[in-house]
């Protein structure tokens, strides 16, 4: 049994004003619900309005505390469970009893038992809604831009504006229609938390990326709405935010699912006629890597809610890219921050193109000589350098970082490598980039199909209704749906249940390809980053190897413990010096 070593204090007095709240809004609602009973309208109808509000309030504390303890760098298991004990009561056991009091003092067309029964299930679902999100949060990164079910908050929301909405309305004729719908309301919400709809994050949304002049006039028309007419315009906006979420399903069903599930076809071996090509950005730190990438590809691969506050790229990001001659591939975004070398050579590995980024008003930096050793290391051979910033720059400075990138790379694999001017800012050269990268793809050695297949897991997560899925570059070798796989080195065979490239549904996929796999049967625990998923008894697992190593010059070789990079893993290793003498050239040297 482990100790809990210590409390956060702030980010846990933010998460109990949640729970306060719903505490608040029961203690009102009882009240309204008394002084009903002895036909204080006026009285009940106060006590109701503080309660509906309490439930509101605390919303603002369950969004402030999960931010408050990663700004702080407090965030722990024992916040996330305390989060969602709090909210089990303020959005879950508080908008029922809220809505049951109305109910009963309102009058409905409802029987009173049935009724009940309504909001006993709405509880039941935000606790099991709750429950859930616990689960598939520390399993699946992605689940910080969207939700499974209607959140737990957003349903809380529904109920208490709507109970809000009535109380302002007093006996006028929309308030009986209000009585009327509010239990079929109380209802759907329950069944919407527990649902497979997909929900987006809209805190994240409106807080990720730089705050344009349109959202922040967005922002004002709701403050005008709201002071106008309060109760209607929050109405409005909890029940069109719940809403939003079937409509886009509906609307989705035509086409591709966020992970592929095929059914299985046994024998179906259609060749992929998507283009198999992986480009890899190096560079140093803020030097613009994933500003450029969202340029290209308009997707913003700083992914996680600590990448986008602190601003820089702590995990790998992907991207599909598709170029004006139609070939479709991915893009691969590696942190610069040379505390995160091993996170860019785990990026590296696989790629066909490395795509260097050098800042117009720095230029060659220590993380941009760093990250060029390691494509040597890894024989990657073609690269286009994005000379990045040139908004900030005039044109005399701008050349001249172009001239120390060219001297830079002579006598190096990289040694002409063209360089393109851009602005991730305002755009210019994005399209003259796009374009030379369409032209390079084209020359591309193609990677054999023939071998193995092979594909490194970079990341493996767990999402309901689907199952584990893990993600990779296809080394070799190739995979369709319904193929019996291997998991090294845990030895675990599995069935692919679906197969995904650049973010497409495809029956099958080959070397090069940005691969998502949906594996069935198996747990994500038996697929830690670094696994490698291949054909069955295709690839042998040993303790030792004779192997060739190419160091960089001033980097001796001793018979010392050392890292042993496979991929996108590291392990332990002793290096013993061969029994012949090494040997070493101008530029490096190779050994066995």
């Amino acid at each position: 049994m482990r100790k809990l070593k210590g409390i956060v204090l702030l980010p846990t007095l933010v998460t109990l004003g949640n729970i306060l709240c719903g505490f608040a809004a029961v203690i009102f609602a009882a009240r309204g619900f008394a002084d009903a009973r002895m036909n204080l309208a006026a009285d009940a109808a106060h006590h109701f309005e503080i309660g509906a509000w309490c439930v509101i309030f605390g919303m603002v504390f369950d969004a402030l505390d999960g931010r408050v303890a990663r700004m702080t760098g407090q965030a722990s298991k024992f916040g996330a469970e305390l989060d969602s004990l709090c909210d089990v009561v303020t959005f879950g056991l508080a908008p029922a009893f809220l809505a049951w009091v109305t109910m009963q003092t309102c009058g409905t067309i409802i029987p009173q038992k049935v009724a009940t029964a309504m909001c006993g299930v709405y509880a039941a679902c935000a606790a099991l809604r709750l429950a859930r999100f616990n689960v598939e949060t520390t399993l699946d990164e992605e689940a910080h831009m969207s939700f499974r079910g209607l959140p737990s908050p957003a349903a809380a929301g529904v109920v208490a504006s709507i109970c809000l909405l009535r109380n302002s309305q007093g006996d006028s004729p929309l308030a009986v229609w209000i009585v009327l719908a509010l239990p079929f309301a109380v209802l759907a919400c329950g069944l919407a938390m527990v649902s497979n709809v997909r929900y987006a994050h809209m805190v994240n949304k409106l807080l990720r990326g730089r705050r344009r002049f349109t959202r922040m006039i967005e922002v004002v028309l709701i403050a005008v709405l709201v002071a106008l007419e309060k109760e209607m315009t929050i109405a409005f906006g909890f029940c069109a935010y719940a809403a939003s979420g079937p409509i886009l399903w509906v609307f989705r069903r035509g086409g591709a699912p966020e992970i592929p599930i095929l059914p299985p076809t046994p024998g179906r071996r259609n060749r992929s006629s998507m283009a198999s090509f992986v480009i890899g950005t190096a560079g140093h730190i803020d030097h613009g890597k994933t500003r450029l990438v969202r340029a290209l590809t308009g997707v913003d691969t700083d992914r996680l809610a600590e990448e986008q506050r602190r601003g820089i790229t702590i995990e790998l990001g992907f991207a599909p890219i598709r170029l004006p001659s139609g070939a479709r591939g991915g893009v691969v975004d590696v942190p610069g921050h040379e505390r995160l070398v091993r996170t860019m050579v785990a990026g590296a590995t696989g790629i066909d193109l490395a795509l260097l980024v050098v800042a117009a008003d720095e230029g060659v930096m220590p993380q941009t000589r760093e990250h060029l050793d390691i494509l040597r290391l890894l024989e990657v051979s073609r690269m286009v350098v994005a000379l990045s910033k040139t908004d900030v720059v005039d044109a005399d400075l701008a050349e001249l970082a172009a001239e120390e990138v060219s001297s830079h790379l002579q006598g190096t694999p990289f040694a002409g490598s063209p360089v393109v001017p851009v602005s991730s800012a305002t755009g210019d050269g994005i399209e003259a980039l796009r374009a030379l990268l369409d032209a390079v793809v084209t020359r591309l050695p193609r990677r054999p199909h023939e071998g193995p297949f092979r594909v490194p897991v970079d990341r493996a997560f767990s999402m309901r209704g689907f199952g584990t899925v893990v993600t990779g570059t296809c080394v070799s070798g190739r995979v369709s749906v319904a193929d019996e796989v291997e998991v090294l080195p845990a030895r675990v065979r599995t069935r692919v249940r679906g197969v995904q490239v650049h973010g497409q549904t495809v029956p099958e996929a080959g070397p090069s390809h940005r691969v998502a796999l949906n594996l069935q049967g198996i747990s994500t625990e038996d697929i830690p980053r670094g696994s490698v998923v291949c054909a069955p008894d295709s690839v042998p697992v040993t303790s030792m190897a004779d192997v060739r190593l190419h160091y960089l010059e001033g980097q001796p070789i001793r018979e010392v413990a050392a890292s042993l990079r496979t991929s996108v893993n590291s392990v332990k290793a002793r290096l013993y010096r061969a029994r012949r003498k090494l040997r070493a050239t101008k530029e490096g040297g190779s050994g066995g």
